[in-house]
């Protein structure tokens, strides 16, 4: 799940907005037992979170980034073509999304 996570593969039957200072996205599914786990909200990921509750009409179970891909959510591959994508439209240095992956949801 946590590649899940960073791939987008994340459901909103995973969080729980009452639970810790600002909420917490349960982590099922790891490559390590300690991979799997509860892992906090920041205020700031809360508040993007709950932009996108709002936005996609309150769903209570679902992906929180779906795409019209074969698994129904943003995966992998449709993040690397939107990464060189929007490298190329905004003339930054080009990075690899990779090397984000530690700060992705906090």
């Amino acid at each position: 799940m946590e590649q899940e996570l960073i791939s987008g593969g994340m459901r909103w039957e995973f969080v729980n907005w009452d639970e810790g200072r600002h909420g917490v996205v349960l982590v099922q599914e790891g490559k390590t037992e300690a991979a799997r786990r509860l892992l906090p909200l920041s205020a700031r990921v809360r508040s993007g979170l709950e932009m996108r509750v709002k936005d996609g009409g309150e769903p209570v179970e679902g992906w929180v980034w779906p795409a019209d891909t074969k698994e129904g959510h943003i995966n992998h591959d449709s993040l690397k073509v939107q990464h060189k994508n929007a490298l190329k439209m905004s003339k930054v240095r080009a990075f690899e999304v990779y090397s984000i992956r530690h700060t992705f949801l906090s």
